[in-house]
């Protein structure tokens, strides 16, 4: 972070030779520079500076800057894709299965986004697999009432975990 255009142009040679000494190079396509309210992604991450009115007690709305890490929006598409393609694998296939194959998916990029701001993300992700469930217990019995498919594959939660106080077998 430079506090001008002109001083992160000049930091690029010396970078390049710091980084040439260690046996590194910046790769040209992947290297730019950019305004941080522009934002930019880094490793599945958007970092980005935004415009905001901070609310302080017994003081007036003032404006303000705050710099947001979320999932960018690359990082979000491959995670659906992810999501879409076990359950496409698992047609056919028992809930256990599909649940041992989606876990370690969710859990791995919840734990990877849980620094950033993700509460939006997590919940617009949530929802999505929510309707992907949905649709695999419809699909594999089209007959049957909701109340059975529920009483099927969602038990009482004996944890206390969840909100819903019910959970996916």
């Amino acid at each position: 972070m430079c506090p001008t255009k002109k001083d992160a142009e000049n930091i690029y040679p010396l970078l390049s030779n710091y980084l040439l000494e260690r046996g590194l190079t910046l790769a040209e396509e992947k290297t730019k520079i950019t305004h941080v309210e522009e934002g930019f992604d880094f490793l599945g991450f958007n970092i980005r500076r935004y415009n905001v009115t901070i609310h302080k007690k017994g003081q007036q709305p003032a404006e303000g800057k705050k710099l947001l890490i979320k999932p960018s929006k690359q990082s979000i598409k491959t995670l659906k894709s992810k999501i879409k393609e076990e359950f496409e694998k698992a047609k056919g296939a028992n809930a256990t299965a599909l649940i041992g194959r989606l876990n370690p998916i969710i859990t791995g990029t919840a734990n990877y986004w849980k620094t950033s701001v993700a509460k939006k993300t997590l919940s617009n992700t949530d929802n999505y697999t929510w309707q992907k469930v949905k649709r695999w217990i419809n699909r594999a019995h089209p007959t049957k009432r909701w109340n059975w498919k529920t009483d099927r594959y969602f038990k009482r939660d004996q944890t206390g975990q969840s909100k819903d106080k019910r959970i996916a077998i």
